[in-house]
């Protein structure tokens, strides 16, 4: 049974999970919302209980979300679908990504192309499907997050060359924002307030920051255990990641407060924070600057 997005946190049906709980000083409606191979569920930061959002996955690598019409995407080895008011949907067909980015403004979905080594975007329904960024040999491109307020995109590229990249939405302005010290960036999110990225890398064992353009870059955590995780994400005051069976969280400013969120019984697969201060609305937005594909 699926569940309409816009009834949490009023309605959970509890998975099976054991629980750490833990009191953030974060936006109190945030959520993580996640997949464990099966389900695709949300877990409220706040009241600390769990909810299946849409059952019966085949599979499930990232997930992200478009608030305002209350639809999730996720993907698969070979598609991405799409659910809203239960029922679910595959909207692209033939493709494997680890990173999607779902514009909020302009109703769209952008996706990392494993197969083709490409950034490709579509509607919200797949429809009208491009290239933004075209293939590369040695390229391997995996996570992808976006800022629809500014028209960036940004994406991490574990091929032959370990970089992290930058380009408008129309794929123009393409730019490396890291490439020095880094072995295997894989989780990457974006503060869109503070106009700062961080990433996770695998080998390296840390969490790193830095602006937009690269600059005032720094190291905000090390582990020195692996940290296995694709998934990376943050809020007001926390980073968040999922490695394993374990979510985590460390403040975004300085990595400190360590601490644990939960365990799970399975495998976590992708994560988003889910909160509506994540995805500002048009009447708080100038999207009139901002260049597309589609016009």
């Amino acid at each position: 049974m699926a569940i309409p997005l816009r009834y949490f946190p009023d309605i959970f049906f509890i998975c099976f999970f054991f629980l750490f709980p833990v009191n953030l000083a974060a936006d109190n409606s945030a959520s993580l919302l996640y997949c464990n191979y099966q389900q695709l569920c949300m877990y409220n930061l706040h009241t600390q209980k769990d909810g299946v959002v849409v059952n019966d996955l085949s599979d499930c690598y990232a997930v992200d979300y478009h608030f305002e019409k209350s639809i999730v995407f996720w993907s698969t080895e070979k598609k991405i679908y799409r659910s809203q008011n239960g029922t679910k949907t595959a909207v692209v067909e033939s493709v494997e990504s680890f990173g999607i980015a779902v514009d909020w403004l302009s109703d769209l979905v952008y996706w990392t192309n494993i197969q083709e080594k490409s950034v490709e975007v579509a509607k919200l329904d797949g429809s009208e499907r491009r290239t933004v960024i075209k293939r590369e040999e040695g390229a391997e491109l995996k996570i992808i997050v976006l800022h629809p307020v500014e028209g960036i995109l940004f994406w991490t590229d574990v091929g032959s060359s370990k970089k992290i990249e930058r380009c408008d939405v129309d794929g123009t302005n393409r730019i490396v924002i890291a490439s020095e010290s880094l072995r295997h960036p894989e989780g990457l999110s974006i503060d869109i307030y503070g106009r700062t990225i961080y990433w996770l890398d695998r080998e390296l064992q840390n969490l790193n920051k830095a602006k937009f353009d690269g600059t005032q870059r720094r190291v905000i955590y090390s582990s020195g255990e692996p940290l296995h995780s694709y998934f990376l994400d943050v809020d007001h005051h926390y980073l968040y990641w999922a490695s394993g069976e374990i979510v985590s969280a460390i403040k975004k400013e300085n990595g400190s407060d360590l601490v644990k969120i939960r365990t799970a019984s399975r495998y976590y697969r992708g994560m988003k924070v889910f909160s509506h201060s994540k995805q500002p609305t048009r009447a708080t937005s100038n999207v009139n600057l901002r260049k597309s594909l589609y016009t």
